[in-house]
């Protein structure tokens, strides 16, 4: 009785050496992971030629929907192991949130039946009269759920997740009212993957893996490897079980849609001399337009993101001798320009000549609008006094009804007008160096001055001191008639 009822706490989830291909097994936050409709049908028959050889079948089908964010998925499993089995359904939900252009979190959870079967009639005793054996085979159903959470990136995973979570427990009696009790443990797993490219442009990858599985009461179990993959179309996998085993899984895509994997396990140690070998196969079919440009996709859109890259460029170097040209330019064009470029510069792309220009032609913009902030900087003060002669009055001068016209030579547009302080005649104008200027300056009475004034270029902010003298317009007195 003892074995009967070790047998049934020793059960536990499916040993898949193929789960990369598929992490939402263990992980219901995959769920959806490919983005399109998937369906995936995988085998794992356990030292063959053994007589109730543990033997694992699943049947997934998942996609996303509501705009990439939430995935639903359906898992259907047939597990075999000695006198146990287990045939059940899951449905699985996940919802993930993007972190950045590459990475998103997501959060999963499962909930469904499972069908647990002792089958007395394939127990190998010496007394097959024993009551214990009465009754040929027991079921009973329970609810099974798992919740998990996934970090998923352009390069890492990471993932933890806790299958059989709920664990009701459950009992199995015999005539002669002797109770074995079966309660599914839950399991704590961590799976991490890192994808290093050797040739982007080519879609060949390196992925260190592991898997850490920890059942209360049991030795913490864990799985190393490492995954070659070109393009999507071929991939091999090297995979260290702790205690266990030295596995070796190839898969290939037909088609584009249909990915065909098979693994066999080396077993190692004392147990090697007892154990048959062990097989698994995985068939998987991805349904949709992308599943039929997704094995090129590494490949194509890296070369579409050179190519793009090398038309913003072309833009941008445009634009730049639009500028040069362009002597009217302002200093909005170059901080629209600079921040396009920069833009530019930091956006992801491997060509590293488009890099250096990026980064040539932004130190350029850069230079360009320090020129501008230099030259709309330098200002130049004019400060002058309005001077009146030829008045005879001994009074003191008045200003208050003189103006001061400030005219743009090249174009004849009056650019301001001033009046100077009443008391005192002086006036403060703000010019450009290197620009003309007529500066018009008229009162009543006198008669008006017209200065042309075009300030030198400088590297720094001058003054100029003016000073403009109205002379008293001559009255004509009426001729005596004789």
């Amino acid at each position: 009785m003892l074995l009967f009822v070790m047998l049934l706490k020793a059960q536990q989830t499916g040993d898949y050496t193929n789960y990369f291909y598929k992490p939402m097994l263990y992980n219901p936050a995959y769920t959806g992971i490919q983005k399109n409709i998937t369906a995936m049908a995988i085998t794992r028959i356990q030292w063959t030629g053994f007589t109730n050889a543990p033997q694992y079948n699943s049947f997934t089908l998942d996609g996303k929907f509501s705009k990439k964010k939430i995935a639903l998925g359906l898992n259907i499993i047939s597990d075999k192991q000695g006198l146990t089995g287990r045939t059940g359904a899951d449905v699985l939900y996940s919802y993930s949130v993007a972190l950045n252009r590459h990475t998103s979190m997501a959060f999963g959870v499962s909930l469904g039946m499972i069908d647990n079967t002792v089958n007395f009639s394939k127990a190998v005793v010496e007394n097959s009269s024993d009551p214990v054996l009465s009754k040929q085979s027991q079921s009973k159903v329970t609810l099974n759920g798992s919740a998990g959470i996934a970090l998923i990136g352009k390069k890492i995973e990471f993932g933890f997740s806790i299958p059989q979570l709920i664990g009701n427990q459950l009992k199995y009696t015999t005539d002669t009212g002797t109770t074995g009790i079966y309660h599914p443990s839950p399991q704590y797993l961590t799976y991490v993957r890192n994808k290093y490219f050797i040739n982007k442009d080519k879609g060949i990858s390196l992925s260190p893996m592991g898997l850490i599985r920890y059942v209360p009461h049991s030795p913490v179990q864990f799985n190393a490897g490492l995954i070659f993959d070109w393009k999507k179309k071929l991939s091999f996998a090297a995979i260290y079980k702790s205690d266990y085993a030295m596995a070796a899984s190839a898969g290939f895509w037909i088609y584009k849609h249909l990915n065909v994997a098979y693994s066999y396990d080396f077993i190692l140690g004392g147990l090697a001399n007892y154990s048959g070998p062990t097989h698994e196969i995985l068939l998987s079919y991805t349904f949709g337009k992308e599943a039929q440009e997704g094995a090129e996709a590494d490949s194509t859109n890296a070369a579409k993101m050179k190519d793009l890259n090398t038309v913003l460029l072309e833009n941008l170097l445009a634009q730049i001798d639009l500028i040069f040209e362009n002597k009217e330019a302002t200093k909005e064009d170059y901080r629209r320009l600079i921040d396009m470029i920069t833009q530019f510069s930091n956006s992801h792309f491997n060509d590293p000549v488009l890099k250096k220009l990026a980064r040539d032609y932004t130190k350029k913009l850069l230079e360009l609008e320090q020129a501008s902030n230099s030259e709309e900087s330098i200002d130049v003060t004019v400060k002058g006094q309005i001077g009146l002669t030829g008045g005879k009055s001994k009074s003191k001068p008045d200003f208050s009804d003189i103006t001061i016209q400030l005219i743009d030579k090249k174009t004849g547009t009056l650019i301001g007008l001033y009046i100077p302080k009443p008391r005192n005649g002086k006036y403060v104008l703000v010019l450009k160096p290197g620009e003309k200027y007529i500066i018009k300056v008229e009162k009543e009475g006198y008669q008006p001055v017209s200065k042309e004034m075009s300030p030198p270029l400088r590297k720094t902010p001058y003054e100029i001191k003016q000073a403009i003298r109205l002379k008293k317009s001559k009255v004509v007195k009426p001729t005596k008639k004789k």
